[in-house]
């Protein structure tokens, strides 16, 4: 793994569950990991042949540790220049113990 190129600093968001003090319960996001990564260039997508909107999506690559290891696409985001994406696939790249490739969706705000 070439450790030069992770050049952008990356924060991994952890989903948890608050209960407040009456037992209402809600969903936020708390810092997990912060690390660097090599973040591959946007990909842009148009929807059924129309562009009524972007759907950018990109690849983080992160050294493997403990932390990286443990992430799944359903309880984490990347926060990353101010935004948030989506986990769309973690790739353990052949089970090295080097390198994950994380691939992520821009997460559209309504």
């Amino acid at each position: 793994m070439d450790i030069a190129r992770l050049k952008e600093r990356i924060t991994i968001e952890k989903l948890t569950v608050k209960v407040d003090e009456i037992g209402n319960h809600t969903n936020g996001w708390e810092d997990y990991y912060s690390c660097y990564a090599y973040a591959n260039t946007y990909m842009v997508d148009e929807s059924a042949g129309k562009v009524d909107y972007e759907n950018q999506t990109i690849a983080f690559s992160v050294r493997a540790c403990k932390k990286t290891k443990a992430l799944t696409s359903t309880n984490f985001r990347v926060r990353f220049k101010e935004q948030a994406y989506n986990i769309v696939s973690i790739d353990m790249m052949n089970y090295d113990n080097k390198e994950i490739k994380i691939r992520c969706k821009k997460e559209v705000r309504s």
